[in-house]
């Protein structure tokens, strides 16, 4: 505004400024310039060209990654950036490498640039769970004795995770000779993994026990006697079946008899048989003799 003109006078040049189109924001003063009359002496009151920031969007991009990756770089969009600029920082979340399974935010951070007023959009970081392996590790045991440790190898565990429960076999300590699937039971693990399970067999074997006949005696014509035995090692009030047997009739004749092994068995021991002998001894009779003449 310029007062004290007469005469319809008005003034030639310009003001000016030091700020142009790309100055940063700020306050820049305007400047007398170039404006001027040689009919007038100027007393000049300058002021300000205040550059405000200009209005941008950033739109951060959705992100995942399984539990134990390290983080994925967060981008961005960035809406209404002049002169090439960029922004400065970056976005932020409180997700880390070993965050749990979820789903996190991921914040502006420090991303600015002085010369822009930025609206956010925010989005999720999510984590997904981790792939792993559990192998179970084949076991075998003999008839009678206690289940072993069911083991397994798990592969593919981070930051010192382990797993927790058992495994499980429908195999106990009495069961008999054959064999039995490991199950995966209760073993499992945090939210943070998913399971695959390869299973493996618990195999039972026979239990070594002996088996002696005892030696037995006959007269001959007598009806055989109970072929008996002792068995050292048999357990849970386990019994065998079958019997011994011989070569020996009732009329056999006079000597001794092997005692075999015959049919007597149980399918969840293995017998190491000691033999003995059924000895047939001679019938006393009395023969009287007729008297002659």
């Amino acid at each position: 505004v310029a007062t004290g003109l007469v005469n319809n006078d008005t003034l030639s040049g310009a003001l000016s400024t030091n700020a142009a189109q790309f100055s940063g924001v700020g306050t820049y003063g305007i400047n007398q310039g170039t404006l001027a009359n040689a009919n007038y002496s100027i007393t000049y009151t300058g002021a300000d060209l205040s550059i405000t920031p200009k209005a941008i969007t950033v739109a951060a991009d959705a992100q995942s990654k399984v539990y134990g990756d390290l983080n994925p770089s967060l981008t961005y969009m960035a809406t209404g950036l002049v002169n090439n600029d960029t922004l400065t920082g970056a976005l932020s979340t409180s997700a880390g490498q070993f965050s749990n399974v979820g789903t996190y935010a991921i914040n502006q951070g420090t991303l600015a640039n002085a010369n822009y007023s930025i609206t956010y959009t925010g989005a999720d970081l999510s984590i997904t769970p981790k792939a792993i392996t559990v192998a179970a590790d084949a076991q075998s045991k003999v008839y009678g004795d206690v289940n072993p440790s069911l083991t397994y190898v798990a592969t593919g565990l981070v930051n010192n995770d382990t797993l927790t429960g058992a495994l499980s076999t429908s195999a106990g300590q009495f069961s008999g000779v054959g064999t039995y699937a490991i199950n995966q039971g209760s073993l499992s693990a945090s939210s943070n993994y998913t399971v695959t399970y390869t299973g493996a067999d618990l195999s039972i074997t026979p239990k070594a026990i002996t088996v002696a006949a005892d030696a037995q005696s006959k007269v001959y014509g007598d009806v055989n006697p109970s072929l008996t035995y002792t068995a050292t090692g048999l357990v849970n009030n386990d019994t065998l079946s079958g019997a011994l047997s011989t070569s020996a009739g009732q009329f056999s004749g006079v000597g001794a008899y092997v005692i075999n092994q015959g049919t007597l068995a149980n399918a969840n021991y293995t017998i190491t048989y000691t033999g003995a002998d059924l000895s047939v001894t001679p019938k006393p009779i009395t023969v009287v003799a007729d008297a002659q003449s």
